[in-house]
């Protein structure tokens, strides 16, 4: 029997970063029946709240079976992702130098876009453009990689570009459609 109150509780508890078990333990001693307890736990795990704090994030896609995300529908996030961030981005960079007289002020941009790529690829799963061609970047387990490995991810970028682009080309042959920057970050860009 699921009793709504215990749910709610047990959920509260769990995002206070109890454990599952510390919680179970915690709501037999207050002398709550087990099969009560038991059934509002699965409850929880059933409509998708997480028991246990996992690595990387929220569950994304199941990887048993993936549909990896080949070059060009990748190339075509890029544009978009350039359209999106990158064309204001420059836009309001340039104006802010422009008005204050300060050249270095066109710099500032390009970090806060860095930062933006970053945080989508580490807690949102991609960039908008990926994001509208519901594609997300997921690790080994199919969860969101977190902001280390999208900084590593990045970093990827960055080499696969001063190898004259080989290391994204790599995404076209690679069986699991992986460029170098995905290989670097142990990363897979699948289709949801």
């Amino acid at each position: 029997m699921i009793d709504q109150k215990m749910v709610n509780y047990i959920s509260q508890q769990l995002q206070g970063g109890y454990s599952i078990e510390q919680v179970r333990s915690s709501l037999l001693q207050q002398g709550y029946d087990q099969a009560t307890v038991d059934d509002s736990i699965s409850s929880i795990n059933n409509q998708g709240q997480s028991a246990k704090n996992e690595v990387g994030g929220k569950k994304m896609v199941d990887m048993a079976n993936p549909t990896y995300v080949g070059f060009w529908k990748r190339f075509l996030s890029l544009i978009l992702d350039s359209i999106i961030i990158g064309a204001p981005a420059n836009l309001i960079g340039y104006g802010l130098a422009f008005a204050t007289g300060i050249a270095s002020m066109a710099y500032l941009i390009p970090l806060a876009s860095f930062l933006l790529i970053v945080y989508m690829d580490g807690i949102k799963g991609g960039t908008p453009g990926k994001l509208i061609l519901k594609m997300r970047i997921v690790n080994e387990q199919g969860n969101y990689i977190g902001i280390p490995s999208a900084i590593l991810r990045y970093i990827g970028k960055i080499l696969s570009g001063i190898i004259l682009g080989i290391g994204h080309l790599m995404i076209a042959w690679d069986k699991k459609k992986q460029g170098l920057h995905d290989k670097i970050a142990s990363t897979y860009v699948v289709k949801v």
